[in-house]
């Protein structure tokens, strides 16, 4: 009997219909289907004419009937037919629209053309090793493939969970599984970001890059920011939020969970410039009256009051680089940059790890370990210092 299943919430939420397919003749390996719709009047016409159409099925929703099938009935489904039922429906109510966009193009150009007509249940580690040499020989960087297989590896989890996998086929991959480089950060010294500044104030074009520069937000945390999560008296910030864009470029707010909130001071001089920016800022409210977006409140936004477009924040940033006739770095560098910064100023693994959100310790040391040059000959002396101490008190 086919079953409807929901998933997601608010405008994400789909009606899931899960229901079997006929037998096929030659092999008589039972195909399992599923079709999701926006409506639970849309799923429920679906399931009654799929029940009229062939009298009741047996539910073949549930993990343990399928594992427990005979191997003569099983349900059975290709890895093409489970991959887009899963993307489109489950992936979906997971990941930032960013983040669906990028692993569609992944699924599409990579995943699918390979692994596409295979039986789900038969694909193993060395068909996936397969792959993965096929694309190291077509000269595909390991930060791509390594992405692929964080998201494979996540796709045949869901597959174990919805019972059409009894084991996970990466589980024995743990020595050959692709190694995620770290990429090698080129932050700008002192006297390079003050360049960028000077050149920055000349166009009237600086603020939003200083604020960067002082508290290593992620692109998607500046453009987000709203002025109520700024205290000028205090001189903080709190960071709640981001922002990333679906695939028609419509812009979607991130709420960040609130034990992810961090609250960071901002230096003297730039609350200055963020006064004044806010009195500009008030002046083009005035012009625009109506038209202009109050409701989303940002500190950094087109002239109306909405979303920048990150690419064009980012045309803006070299087109100010090559101004200032430095080298190009990425937008993304400002951040590293930041903590480039606070290392040489003297701040502690700790703080730096607070200031850029990290959820632990290990990601600040992974990127940013190399720039404590002196951190283990400083704990040696501190640990000689020691142990002189109590040298000396055991002589007295």
């Amino acid at each position: 009997m086919p079953k409807i299943k929901t998933k997601g919430k608010g405008n994400k939420k789909r009606w899931i219909v899960r229901y079997d397919g006929e037998k096929d003749p030659q092999t008589g390996q039972r195909k399992q289907l599923q079709k999701s719709f926006k409506s639970s009047k849309e799923a429920e016409e679906f399931n009654a004419q799929i029940t009229l159409n062939r009298g009741f099925q047996r539910d073949v929703s549930s993990p343990r009937e399928i594992s427990h099938s005979n191997e003569q009935d099983q349900v059975q489904i290709s890895f093409e037919d489970y991959a887009r039922q899963w993307f489109e429906v489950d992936y979906y109510q997971r990941v930032r629209a960013s983040t669906f966009k990028s692993r569609r193009f992944y699924l599409e150009k990579h995943i699918i053309p390979f692994f596409g007509e295979k039986q789900l249940s038969l694909i193993t580690s060395d068909d996936i090793k397969e792959f993965y040499g096929k694309k190291k020989r077509e000269k595909y960087a390991s930060k791509t493939i390594s992405t692929i297989h964080k998201f494979l590896s996540t796709l045949f989890y869901s597959a174990v969970e919805d019972g059409y996998l009894v084991e996970h086929p990466m589980n024995k991959m743990e020595k050959s599984k692709p190694k995620d480089p770290i990429r090698i950060a080129h932050p700008w010294s002192y006297k390079e970001m003050t360049q960028f500044i000077k050149v920055a104030e000349q166009e009237g074009k600086d603020v939003m890059f200083d604020f960067d520069l002082s508290t290593g937000l992620r692109q998607g945390e500046l453009l987000a920011l709203p002025w109520f999560d700024l205290d000028l008296e205090r001189k903080t910030v709190t960071v709640t939020r981001s922002v990333s864009y679906d695939e028609d470029g419509t812009p979607e707010l991130i709420p960040k969970s609130q034990e992810s909130y961090r609250t960071l001071s901002i230096p003297d001089y730039l609350v200055k410039k963020l006064k004044v920016h806010k009195e500009k800022q008030d002046e083009m409210k005035k012009r625009f009256g109506d038209d202009y977006q109050y409701e989303l409140d940002l500190i950094f936004p087109v002239s109306h009051g909405g979303f920048q477009n990150p690419s064009n924040v980012r045309r803006l940033f070299y087109g100010l680089t090559k101004k200032a006739k430095l080298r190009r770095i990425t937008f993304h560098d400002l951040r590293h940059t930041h903590a480039s910064l606070l290392i040489r100023s003297g701040a502690s693994p700790t703080i730096v790890q607070k200031r850029l959100g990290h959820e632990d310790i290990e990601t600040t040391f992974r990127y940013y370990g190399h720039l404590w040059p002196n951190a283990d000959q400083e704990a040696v002396q501190q640990l000689e210092k020691e142990m002189e101490k109590y040298k000396h008190q055991d002589n007295n």
